[in-house]
């Protein structure tokens, strides 16, 4: 469900526009919706702040402007195999603190409402995780500035 505070809120898919819904004008650059975006198009993994992970994501665009609009999406996946055995046995277990709040306070301290506050709480998950659809491994972390915290093992806590 789409979280509290964004447009949509409560449904499946998650509305992100650029235009402002109370006159149909597009937001200038210090409107809220506006300030939101930037903060979504810092890097990222869907959902990380959520219970529940996404298993996919679906970008669809209906005006696109020619340039300046550049959208990078890496699937994580892909990314899990091409880490060396080191590598996937080191986060093999680790745990990630997301919190939302975190991207978002890079933008703007004031950019989260008191009730997005008190209700999108940090959320733990496993570094590297396994889709229930395919079996197959991928991590579902976003770099670490995004992260409160990690923990080394499912057993080790700050």
């Amino acid at each position: 469900m789409t979280k509290v505070g964004a447009m949509g809120e409560g449904m499946e898919l998650l509305i992100l526009t650029n235009v402002d819904p109370d006159d149909g004008a597009t937001t200038p650059t210090d409107h809220r919706l506006d300030r939101t975006h930037h903060a979504n198009s810092l890097w990222h993994t869907d959902r990380s702040f959520k219970k529940n992970l996404a298993l996919d994501s679906l970008l669809s665009a209906r005006i696109v402007p020619p340039v300046g609009v550049e959208t990078e999406l890496a699937g994580m996946r892909v990314a899990y195999v091409g880490l060396d055995d080191e590598t996937k046995q080191r986060v093999e277990g680790r745990i990630a603190m997301h919190s939302f709040a975190n991207s978002r306070k890079q933008i703007d301290a004031e950019l989260m409402t008191v009730v997005e506050r008190n209700e999108i709480l940090p959320v733990s998950h496993l570094l590297v995780s396994t889709n229930p659809a395919t079996g197959e491994n991928h991590s579902t972390s976003p770099p670490v500035r995004f992260t409160s915290w990690i923990c080394r093992s499912t057993r080790e806590r700050r």
